[in-house]
C-alpha cells in the first residue's frame, strides 16, 4: 500500500525531481486527428467506463503537446498507469486539469488516486470559451515497487467535461 501526502507547490518550495516515472503523460501516443475512444493507450488502462477518449483539435487546446485526455467520454470514465517506483521513496506528482469548454457546473470533477487512496477530489465548474488549465502538484510515497495512479471523472455522466493532460510523476532527490 502506497502512502500519500498532499502538498500545494506554491506554498513550499521543493528540492529538485529525478526522471519523469510516467509513460505518455502528455497523451501524445496515438496520434490521431478528432477524437477517439480507447480501452487501453500507451502507458494507460481504462479502469471504468467505456474509455479514455483522446482528443486532438476538438474543444479547446491542450496544455502540453498537441493532444488532451477528457475522462467523460460515452459516460463517466477512469483510466490507470502503474508507474515504477521505489519502496520508501517520495515523488511528486503533477498534472493538468481544466473544465472542457462550454461545459456546466458538475461536468468538470476529478477525483485523483495514488496507490488505492485518494488523494484529490477537484472541481474545476463550468467550462468557458477556451480551456482554462490549472496545474496541480502532490507529494506522494511509495510502499512498492509500482505504485497505481488514477484518475476518474466523478462528474455528471453525460459525455462532456474532465479534461486531463501533461501528467508525470518524478522522485524528489
Amino acid at each position: 500500500m502506497a502512502f500519500a501526502v498532499a502538498i500545494s507547490l506554491g506554498v513550499l518550495t521543493t528540492p529538485p525531481a529525478l526522471a519523469d516515472g510516467v509513460v505518455n503523460g502528455s497523451f501524445e501516443t496515438p496520434q490521431i486527428g478528432g477524437w477517439h475512444v480507447y480501452k487501453t493507450i500507451q502507458g494507460w488502462k481504462t479502469s471504468s467506463g467505456r474509455g479514455i477518449e483522446v482528443q486532438h483539435g476538438v474543444a479547446g487546446a491542450p496544455q502540453d503537446g498537441k493532444q488532451l485526455v477528457e475522462l467523460d467520454s460515452y459516460d463517466s470514465s477512469a483510466m490507470y498507469q502503474n508507474v515504477t517506483t521505489q519502496a520508501g521513496k517520495a515523488y511528486r506528482l503533477t498534472f493538468h486539469f481544466s473544465a472542457r469548454p462550454g461545459t456546466k457546473a458538475g461536468d468538470n470533477k476529478l477525483q485523483v488516486s495514488w496507490g488505492g487512496r485518494v488523494i484529490a477530489n477537484l472541481d474545476a465548474g463550468a467550462g468557458g470559451s477556451q480551456t482554462a488549465w490549472e496545474k496541480y502538484s502532490y507529494a506522494v510515497g511509495a510502499c512498492e515497487n509500482a505504485t497505481r495512479l488514477e484518475f476518474q471523472d466523478v462528474g455528471i455522466s453525460n459525455s462532456l467535461g474532465t479534461y486531463i493532460d501533461n501528467v508525470s510523476v518524478e522522485m524528489i532527490k
